[in-house]
């Protein structure tokens, strides 16, 4: 396995590009590594900002107990996070090779998709920075978030949704030698599907421990 981080800058601009001067060197096991240092730093750089944020209103004790949630919780959404990835991988790369002529690879797809998680990474830095930025501003009447602050994030939450789209689907594209639009449908396509999947199993996954909760009195007997 050898990681390109050099390319980053360009996989953010030149996705297609990017992703082609390093097509024949990329595996699976390059993506996945990837997706986990980008999801390292993510996580750290949170936890930085949050222990910054509540340092000073939070006792040593308190802070030590949701640091280790906090790990806890990022360990297992990593593992979620890298099945997802590979089996939207799987998905988009079978779609896009049926829609038209390609080489399907699993191999080089999640390869791509891993290096493609930079654009979430550096969208999070930007709305992190923004609301630092806001300060006071950003926090409404209620002690919420404020409907300006609201409003920018969700601007910049669909300009991250599409820069996501166009820089994954180049990743299928590239790594299963398809046109960039059939990559990027491909991709929207695969993601929608495994999304409501997931949904729907969470939904009945909550429904079965309330109804077993609920079962055995949990809910005052009812």
């Amino acid at each position: 396995m050898t990681l390109n981080l050099g390319v980053l800058p360009n996989v953010l601009f030149s996705p297609k590009t990017a992703f082609e001067s390093i097509k024949d060197k990329t595996t699976m096991g390059d993506g996945i590594l990837m997706y986990i240092l980008i999801s390292a730093i993510s996580f750290i750089l949170s936890s930085l900002i949050t222990l910054a944020t509540l340092g000073s209103i939070v006792s040593p004790a308190g802070a030590a107990y949701e640091m280790t949630v906090a790990i806890v919780g990022f360990i297992v959404g990593l593992v979620i996070g890298i099945i997802f990835m590979i089996i939207i991988a799987l998905v988009a790369a079978k779609i896009a090779t049926a829609l038209t002529k390609g080489n399907y690879s699993l191999d080089k797809t999640v390869g791509f998709l891993g290096y493609a998680q930079i654009v979430g990474l550096i969208m999070s830095i930007v709305i992190i920075l923004l609301i630092i930025t806001m300060g006071n501003s950003a926090i409404g009447p209620g002690g919420g978030m404020s409907a300006s602050a609201a409003g920018t994030i969700g601007i910049l939450g669909i300009v991250t949704f599409i820069w996501q789209l166009y820089v994954n689907g180049a990743a299928v594209a590239v790594a299963n030698d398809v046109g960039l639009g059939i990559g990027i449908v491909s991709y929207f396509i695969a993601a929608l599907i495994i999304g409501l999947i997931m949904v729907v199993v969470v939904v009945a996954a909550i429904a079965a421990i309330g109804l077993s909760m609920w079962s055995a009195g949990t809910f005052g007997g009812f």
